[in-house]
C-alpha cells in the first residue's frame, strides 16, 4: 500500500488540503478541501477561494503582473446578509482547472528578485472588517509549463563540434570533439 504525502497549509481557523501533492500542468484539475474552524460563533459574509497566477519583480520597486485570477465563493448565506459560523469544523471541497488557454510559464523564484507564483488564497470575509485584517491563508501550487518534447521543432538533431586542448598537452595536440543530440527539448521532473 502506497501512502501519499499530503501537504497542508494551516493557520488558527483556516487550512487548505490538496488531494494530490504534485506539479500541475495546464489543463489539469487541482482538487482539495478548505477547512474552516472558528473558535467562537463568527459573523460571516462568505468564504472566498482564489486561484491566482502572478509574475513579481522586485528590483527597485515591487511590481507584479497578474496572469489570471479565478474566484469562487465557497460558503455564503443569503446574498447581502450576514450569517453566523458556529464553532465547529466546516469542510468545503473545491476544484480548479489550471488554465490551458494561456501560455503559463513554470513556477520559479530567482534570488527573491523575480518570481512566477501560483497560489490558492482563502479569505474569510467578515462584516465590518478592513480587507487587510481579514483572516486569510495562502498555499503555493507548483505549476510547470507544458512542453511537448515530441513536437516538430524539438525533434531536430543538434550537432556541435569543438577543438579542445587536453591538460598537459602541447598546443598542436588538439582533440577534435563532435557531439550529436537527437532531441533538443526536455522537461523537468
Amino acid at each position: 500500500m502506497i501512502l501519499k504525502k499530503q501537504r497542508i497549509k494551516t493557520n488558527q481557523t483556516l487550512s487548505i488540503h490538496l488531494h494530490d501533492e504534485k506539479f500541475y500542468f495546464p489543463g489539469e484539475t487541482i482538487k482539495g478541501t478548505v477547512h474552516v474552524h472558528p473558535k467562537s460563533p463568527t459573523k460571516t459574509n462568505h468564504i472566498l477561494l482564489r486561484f491566482k497566477g502572478q509574475v513579481i519583480l522586485s528590483i527597485k520597486d515591487k511590481k507584479s503582473m497578474t496572469l489570471f485570477d479565478i474566484k469562487k465563493i465557497l460558503a455564503a448565506g443569503q446574498p447581502g446578509k450576514v450569517h453566523i459560523l458556529e464553532p465547529k469544523q466546516y469542510l468545503f471541497p473545491f476544484e480548479f482547472n489550471v488554465p490551458s488557454n494561456l501560455q503559463l510559464p513554470s513556477s520559479m523564484e530567482y534570488r527573491k528578485k523575480a518570481k512566477i507564483r501560483y497560489q490558492l488564497i482563502v479569505v474569510h470575509d467578515r462584516p465590518m472588517m478592513l480587507e487587510s485584517l481579514l483572516p486569510r491563508i495562502k498555499y503555493t501550487v507548483p505549476i510547470l509549463e507544458l512542453i511537448d518534447i515530441k513536437a516538430y521543432h524539438f525533434k531536430y538533431v543538434q550537432e556541435r563540434a569543438a577543438e579542445i586542448v587536453l591538460p598537459h598537452a602541447r598546443y598542436h595536440e588538439k582533440c577534435h570533439c563532435r557531439i550529436s543530440i537527437a532531441q533538443s527539448g526536455f522537461t523537468r521532473g
